[in-house]
């Protein structure tokens, strides 16, 4: 195996890394898309049943 040279070393792309901000993004677009159907569920079910809050 062949030595490389500090010239060569810093021309080296590559690696199919996962970051934490890839990972962390992905986390917070699962919670807000997890989180919008629970809202429209619980307002279809408020809607359907009468139940809303009195405004004062």
């Amino acid at each position: 195996m062949q030595e490389l040279k500090c010239e060569y070393l810093v021309l080296i792309n590559g690696g199919g890394k996962i970051s934490g901000a890839i990972i962390n993004y992905a986390t917070k677009a699962f919670k807000l898309v997890f989180d919008l159907g629970r809202a429209l569920g619980s307002s279809i079910r408020r809607i359907r049943g009468n139940e809303f809050c009195p405004i004062k």
